[in-house]
């Protein structure tokens, strides 16, 4: 059985409260303002799935991309950025992630994504 718990990485706090409510009534969540403190969580409970901003502060997101996926690896991650070159998008699906969320994004693209990597 898959876990439904999702793990928002993002140094934006008005995105952290989006996937909160968008998303609090059917999964557990759980928040990250940087790397360092995804990393924390991930060690002390594995998710389902994590959101991850690529552009934040600390940690670069492509090194977080791949310590989370050293520390669990086959973990469901799909990226999000405000600012999508192609190699990036590229880079990152070949380092395993699922998907690249280009924002803005929809609600309706958030919640096609969770109900593919949960109930697929």
């Amino acid at each position: 059985m898959k876990q439904n718990r999702i793990l928002v990485v993002d140094d934006e706090k008005v995105i952290r409260e989006l996937f909160l409510r968008l998303f609090s009534a059917k999964y557990e969540m759980d928040t990250a303002r940087d790397g360092k403190e995804a990393l924390e969580k991930l060690a002390a409970r594995r998710p389902g799935l994590v959101f991850l901003d690529m552009m934040m502060p600390g940690i670069s997101g492509m090194d977080l991309l791949k310590e989370v996926f050293k520390s669990c690896p086959g973990i469901n991650v799909l990226v999000m950025t405000g600012v999508a070159f192609e190699d990036m998008k590229n880079a990152v699906l070949e380092t395993g992630a699922r998907g690249f969320i280009r924002k803005p994004f929809t609600i309706d693209e958030l919640e096609k994504y969770v109900e593919q990597i949960f109930y697929e």
